[in-house]
């Protein structure tokens, strides 16, 4: 069930997504006029691998984590989306299904704009359409960089390199050893046994949820060679 919120700061908050970040005020304020704000529980569906839901969804609070399951019930984590970040825009485009299931981890605050209204504001202003391509080719290097990584790093190499992603400018991660497996393409045994290693090294301290660095400056140097 979504439960339908007042929507002041609207353009404050969709002025800090990669998406919008550039636009005008006035471009700005028309993206705002589109978005419903909504508030999700937690451990609730956003929508299901298959299913249609013409919609581009942005993370204004909370976490969200896109997933893969098999028959027997093993799930692999995708990603894990945190505040300001976007998805669903390439149904926009072709209006196909969802690639992966989508759950909240805790009570998000999301802007929900309606697929054909977007579309409609593009065919208006070819700017955005622009904007879109130059932010979604900035998506797929850094998906090569993340195959790059899962092809020639080491596993500890690989987990060091999502802690780093995942912290941001935190001093920890709020990541599962199960979650981090799924991201780096590993499995949760062999990285609880790179996360150990991080830690007898003093790199990082575990914790439930939640991976603080204690040395960003060692982590990093772990990554200067492929």
């Amino acid at each position: 069930m979504t439960v339908m919120l007042e929507a002041p700061g609207v353009p404050d908050a969709l002025s800090r997504v990669s998406l919008f970040e550039n636009l005008s005020p006035e471009l700005l304020a028309r993206v705002a006029a589109l978005a419903q704000r909504r508030r999700l529980p937690a451990n609730s569906l956003l929508w299901s691998r298959g299913e249609c839901n013409d919609a581009l969804v942005i993370l204004v609070s909370g976490r969200m984590k896109a997933l893969l399951s098999n028959e027997e019930g093993r799930e692999m984590t995708l990603h894990v989306f945190t505040p300001y970040e976007y998805l669903g825009e390439m149904s926009i485009f072709d209006r196909s299904t969802h690639s992966a299931n989508v759950h909240t981890v805790e009570a998000c605050d999301v802007l929900w704009i309606p697929g054909e209204a977007f579309r409609e504001l593009m065919r208006e202003e070819p700017r955005m359409v622009w904007h879109l391509l130059q932010v979604q080719t900035e998506r797929v290097r850094r998906l090569s960089d993340e195959l790059a990584s899962h092809a020639f790093m080491s596993t500890c190499r690989r987990v060091a390199r999502k802690l780093l992603q995942c912290a941001g400018e935190n001093p920890h991660a709020e990541i599962s050893h199960q979650d981090l497996a799924g991201l780096i393409g590993s499995t949760r045994e062999s990285v609880t046994r790179a996360l150990a290693d991080l830690e007898r090294r003093g790199m990082i301290a575990t914790g439930k949820q939640k991976i603080a660095l204690r040395d960003r400056a060692g982590l990093t140097e772990m990554l200067d060679s492929i």
